[in-house]
């Protein structure tokens, strides 16, 4: 990677946002699963975790065991 500033985890973090607000996953649906996600990005799941729990923060997704990652908003709340 270049020397941008970025965590890999912030690179994941921006796609998965950016895909969300697309429609690629539209509210109330699951994301891919963070073995998936791993795969997707090339990403170790150490990665993939801070990613989502970025979303997770900003209320995009929530989170369930043995359910999945849920698509909660298009856009971050703004707080």
């Amino acid at each position: 990677m270049e020397g941008d500033g970025l965590k890999r985890y912030a690179h994941v973090a921006k796609d998965l946002m950016e895909s969300i607000g697309s429609g690629r996953y539209p509210i109330g649906s699951l994301l891919p699963t963070e073995f998936e996600l791993c795969a997707i990005y090339q990403a170790s799941r150490h990665t993939v975790r801070a990613a989502i729990s970025q979303l997770e923060g900003q209320g995009m997704v929530s989170r369930r065991k043995r359910v999945g990652t849920r698509v909660e908003a298009s856009q971050p709340s703004s707080g």
